[in-house]
């Protein structure tokens, strides 16, 4: 784990530009749900899958970053 999040999920943002813009602009209690989600993730899918769904937030509501 880095940073307390599971490296995967760590790897699935920076591979997703769109991924890494959303996490940079979370704030703390954003990044603390995400990290309770990713935590109870079972396996490499899942964890992409949460990536690829934060960065189609970003790109569904770019106003909320």
């Amino acid at each position: 784990m880095a940073y307390g999040f599971p490296e995967g999920f760590l790897f699935a943002i920076a591979e997703n530009p769109a991924a890494s813009e959303a996490f940079r602009a979370m704030g703390s209690k954003e990044r603390q749900a995400l990290f309770l989600r990713a935590r109870h993730a079972q396996g490499k899918d899942e964890l992409r899958r949460l990536a690829d769904s934060l960065a189609a937030s970003i790109q569904e509501y770019p106003q909320a970053f």
